[in-house]
């Protein structure tokens, strides 16, 4: 029980730093979606306005993220999803929504990929590659991990 209350005043602070809107609302979408996976049926907005909604959609659906997708159900025997975690963040003067994927165990959050949105155009998507440390392309980073 005091580890199930830790683990949650841990993900609460957290969590403090994101936007009390956008926090909320994900928070709302988790319950009714499953660790905040978004409902595969909805379309994502085509034009290049940019929501966390949208983001996290489109980084659902990635290969990669299917891929961490079936790595969390299979060591789970299918009891977790993946889990995502947000927040915002200013690179090179432009904001971007920070979406990291994981598994969220009972006692750590571990955290698999971390991909960095751009707020005014969706399609445009960076990642941290852990060995640099840069933030690359995401297309860049696809044939690096494939």
């Amino acid at each position: 029980m005091l580890i199930k209350n830790l683990t949650s005043i841990v993900i609460s602070l957290l969590l403090v730093g994101c936007e009390k809107k956008n926090t909320t609302k994900l928070k709302e979408k988790e319950k009714q979606h499953n660790d905040g996976v978004p409902p595969k049926n909805k379309k994502v907005s085509t034009n290049n306005s940019c929501n966390i909604k949208n983001a996290l959609k489109i980084i659902y659906e990635l290969p990669e993220v299917q891929k961490e997708s079936t790595f969390v159900d299979s060591i789970s025997s299918g009891k977790k999803r993946l889990s995502f975690m947000t927040d915002s963040l200013e690179i090179d003067n432009k904001s971007y929504y920070m979406v990291k994927t994981g598994f969220n165990g009972e006692l750590h959050w571990e955290t698999y990929t971390t991909f960095f949105i751009d707020k005014d155009n969706c399609k445009e998507i960076l990642v941290d590659e852990v060995i640099s440390g840069d933030a690359i392309p995401l297309d860049q980073w696809s044939k690096i991990k494939n």
